[in-house]
């Protein structure tokens, strides 16, 4: 395989996988300039607050899950073993879906968390109700994100 053939066969996987992380970091970067534009500090400090928290709670442990995937589906693909790849993302997709179902609990039961942490009360009523409203959401994010992890 020549440097140019090399070259592109990195760009065309890399410039996809790059774009699409920069799209999902996205959505907390617009949440947080919208927020910040609104000049209420309150505002400001639960969305960065319920970032934070659903970063930590949820999104880590899909990572760490889907990794673990990616590194299954990269052997399976050297072995050319392509049906034990899609029987690998079956099972990451089932797994991710249950581990959706406890993560939605310490969501949903955020705000007591936060406020045992002592955090603002104030804040804390921002952030819970801002969780809420977008916990549906990773369980999407997780699924979208073990699909770019087996396309790779």
């Amino acid at each position: 395989m020549s440097n140019g053939q090399l070259l592109k066969q990195f760009l065309s996987t890399a410039i996809p996988a790059s774009l699409g992380s920069m799209l999902g970091f996205s959505q907390d970067t617009i949440n947080l300039i919208y927020a910040g534009s609104l000049n209420n500090p309150i505002d400001l400090a639960a969305i960065c607050l319920a970032t934070v928290f659903v970063n930590i709670i949820g999104i880590a442990f899909f990572v760490g899950f889907n990794g673990a995937l990616e590194t299954l589906v990269s052997q399976a693909r050297g072995a050319q073993d392509f049906k034990q790849c899609g029987v690998y993302l079956q099972r990451g997709r089932f797994i991710n879906i249950c581990l959706s179902i406890f993560i939605l609990f310490p969501l949903y039961y955020s705000k007591s968390i936060l406020q045992s942490l002592g955090q603002d009360p104030r804040v804390v009523e921002v952030a819970a109700d801002y969780i809420i409203a977008i916990s549906p959401g990773i369980f999407f994010l997780s699924q979208f994100d073990i699909q770019r992890r087996f396309l790779i």
